[in-house]
């Protein structure tokens, strides 16, 4: 079957743990986002906690960071292998780039 986004709202069973967990898990991984680069202003803390506690967009919103973590992970990734090929050849690998 089709897979179905996540409720828009934690379930009214959810504790005030599960709750404060998943608030918890999403500024945990807008700090990671933060941490690697992406711009401070792209989304704030009060955005994720608003959207968290007062709209119940929880899981929405870790959805979203997981993404976006995951997304910034591959591009440091890609820039590392780049950096990695350039300096191999710069030790010897293309020598007409340092004759002038």
């Amino acid at each position: 079957g089709e897979r179905q986004p996540p409720p828009l709202s934690l379930p009214l069973s959810a504790s005030p743990r599960e709750a404060a967990a998943l608030l918890n898990d999403c500024c945990s991984l807008l700090d990671s986002l933060q941490r690697h680069g992406a711009p401070l202003g792209l989304v704030s803390f009060g955005a994720v906690i608003g959207a968290v506690e007062h709209w119940g967009l929880g899981e929405r919103v870790r959805a979203l960071l997981l993404a976006a973590n995951s997304a910034q992970q591959q591009q440091e990734a890609r820039a590392s292998a780049r950096a990695s090929a350039a300096e191999g050849e710069a030790r010897g690998g293309d020598v007409s780039a340092s004759t002038e």
